[in-house]
């Protein structure tokens, strides 16, 4: 038996004309050009929804101490270089420092100023302004032609330490040093003054000239070189 057609509902109406096919140009996309896995909205091809970019992988707890740049080794050993090219008679600025917590004994003092002294008289520098402090050494020359700046410097070192080492005593030098090459026409008087008054400025000594291992102390004045430059590198 035929039963008789009901008319249709409303919600039949909606999803029947849903179920209709869209010809396509009617600002509908066909079947054919829907790309594959696309969802159907009403008729239509849904856009493909952008993928957002991954997230930053999150940030390491601060540290109660930030790393130090690979450059940096803390006071008195920042910016050390090794093996500079050498100027032959080029003035240099050369502070050369001990391994932490090294320090020099008065008697180490004397000996490095001997060594100053003796390099002087080889001709393997002209020396111009020194200070010899507990941990480190500050020196104004020209460079000699014996030795390159390297060279000269591991000298130094050598014979400073000679004496200790007779006496089971070490200097734990480090193996680099600072330099700074001093200008042509440039003024040394800064230079010299600054070196001078490291004794004062650490509280070693009320004058320049108190400190026995500097170059401003009396027993120095006729052990300098400042003669074999022109004098108009030790005014202002």
């Amino acid at each position: 038996m035929i039963t008789p057609k009901q008319p249709l509902t409303d919600m039949q109406k909606r999803v029947t004309l849903r179920a209709q096919p869209v010809a396509p140009g009617h600002g509908q996309a066909s079947s054919s050009s829907r790309s594959k896995g696309q969802p159907i909205v009403c008729g239509r091809a849904s856009p493909t929804p952008a993928i957002p970019p991954p997230a930053p992988p999150p940030e390491a707890p601060n540290s109660l101490v930030s790393p130090a740049p690979a450059n940096k080794r803390g006071p008195h050993s920042a910016d050390l270089r090794k093996a500079r090219f050498s100027n032959t008679l080029g003035m240099y600025y050369i502070t050369k420092c001990l391994k932490r917590p090294g320090e020099l004994t008065t008697l180490q003092c004397d000996e490095i100023c001997e060594a100053f002294q003796y390099y002087r008289g080889t001709g393997a520098w002209y020396l111009h302004a020194f200070v010899v402090m507990p941990d480190h050494w500050h020196a104004l020359f020209n460079l000699g032609q014996v030795y390159s700046l390297s060279v000269l410097l591991n000298q130094l070192a050598r014979r400073a330490s000679y004496p200790s080492r007779a006496r089971s005593e070490t200097i734990p030098w480090q193996s680099e040093f600072h330099d700074h090459k001093v200008r042509s026409g440039e003024s040394a008087i800064g230079i010299v003054r600054y070196i001078h008054d490291n004794p004062v400025r650490k509280g070693l000594a009320q004058f320049p000239e108190d400190w026995p291992w500097c170059s401003a102390h009396p027993q120095f004045a006729q052990k300098l070189d400042r003669h074999v430059c022109g004098h108009e590198r030790w005014e202002e």
